[in-house]
């Protein structure tokens, strides 16, 4: 259940409106349309920020640094952003200006592997991991929510992994929006608060169902930075221990000093702390 909710109203019809409800904001909480701390206006206003006055780099600096190059088909002069994702907004990192046949060029540097978002418009945008040895050609085709793209280059391994699990995720997001546009099609009969139990329970089932692909894909990479996103930004706090540790200690296989195994591992002691209470009271 989605934060304990429950379903105890006084009639068929405000059962319907409670449960359609539920369904909207339940979805509104799980479904990812981006980093889950920067919401769509703050990424319009971002956007226009970094146009007119990027800030300074987020990243820490060394004298070497990645390249990301690569085509936007079919989109001249279109202005690129590269900015790194953390959890209190987006960062400048780089921007450029695509060519006549959407061609581009960014490039930058940092003292370790971080997330970086890949931007072209206020919602289009493809994630990546960079780190200091990174040269990165991307081949990108349309916009959000119809974007695809390929990846080569060299240390593109962390990339390749975020690719795959943005990919695992829009086929949940996808059945959790088709739950929604039929909820949004019910009124107010009993036929159709028959329909709104069904899909709440197909709405649950989804949710369960993501989870355990959440977590499996996790322990598919035990080496690796990417199930820190998978944990911070796509589980939406909605998560068993057994899925933090599987972030924690992937990320701290792939590289104990980094500043994302720092932030996990705070989160994993206190929680383990927190465990061992409970069983000892």
């Amino acid at each position: 259940m989605l934060n304990g909710t429950q379903f105890e109203e006084p009639n068929h019809m405000q059962k319907k409106l409670t449960l359609k409800t539920l369904l909207f904001a339940a979805l509104a909480m799980v479904t990812f349309q981006g980093c889950q701390e920067v919401n769509a206006s703050e990424r319009v206003r971002s956007w226009m920020s970094d146009m007119l006055t990027p800030r300074p780099p987020a990243a820490e600096v060394v004298a070497d640094g990645f390249s990301v190059s690569g085509q936007l088909r079919n989109m001249p002069n279109r202005l690129v952003v590269l900015q790194e994702v953390k959890k209190g907004g987006w960062f400048f990192l780089d921007s450029a200006r695509t060519d006549a046949e959407g061609n581009f060029t960014l490039d930058g540097n940092t003292k370790e592997d971080v997330f970086c978002a890949l931007q072209w418009d206020s919602s289009s945008y493809v994630l990546l991991a960079l780190n200091n040895k990174s040269n990165v050609q991307l081949e990108i085709t349309g916009f959000n929510p119809y974007i695809s793209y390929s990846l080569s280059g060299t240390e593109i391994q962390q990339s390749t992994d975020l690719k795959e699990f943005v990919e695992l995720s829009a086929g949940f997001d996808f059945k959790l929006q088709s739950i929604q546009q039929q909820a949004s099609r019910l009124g107010g009969g009993q036929d159709d608060y028959a329909k709104a139990s069904m899909l709440q329970q197909q709405f649950y089932e989804i949710l369960e169902m993501r989870s355990k692909a959440f977590r499996e894909f996790m322990l598919r990479k035990p080496k690796s930075l990417v199930p820190y996103m998978v944990f911070t930004y796509y589980m939406n706090q909605e998560y068993e221990f057994a899925d933090l540790e599987a972030a924690y200690k992937a990320v701290s296989a792939f590289n104990p000093a980094s500043k994302y195994t720092t932030e996990l591992a705070a989160i994993y002691n206190a929680e383990k702390i927190a465990r061992c209470r409970q069983s000892g009271s």
